[in-house]
């Protein structure tokens, strides 16, 4: 995994506070994106982008349903969506992990 500043000394750094659909009131949502970073794990990829939101900051991490909704779109890579607005749709999913149905975020537009 990707190295960072965090420390296990302290708990600054790790209790990032992760966009979700819960977090929205009223969709569709706008957000703007200010930064991206790619998080590797056991040889996977995970993009991870710092957004902001009715004026908080938060991380989102984008699943591959909206990497692929984001390259249709025509960007040419993950880091292409930086300093750009990106308006979210809220849609129903099945969470791997639990089995779940779940809200979750979809992106609808760039700008």
């Amino acid at each position: 995994m990707k190295q960072t500043t965090a420390n296990t000394s302290s708990f600054e750094g790790l209790l990032d506070d992760y966009l979700k659909a819960e977090n929205i009131e009223n969709f569709p949502a706008k957000v703007f994106v200010t930064f991206c970073t790619i998080e590797e794990l056991d040889s996977k990829a995970r993009v991870i982008y710092d957004v902001q939101y009715d004026g908080k900051k938060y991380k989102w991490s984008c699943n591959k349903t909206n990497l692929r909704i984001l390259k249709k779109k025509g960007l040419e890579g993950p880091k292409n969506l930086c300093d750009k607005h990106v308006t979210f749709g809220k849609i129903r999913v099945r969470n791997p992990s639990t089995g779940e149905n779940m809200d979750s975020l979809e992106v609808v537009e760039i700008e």
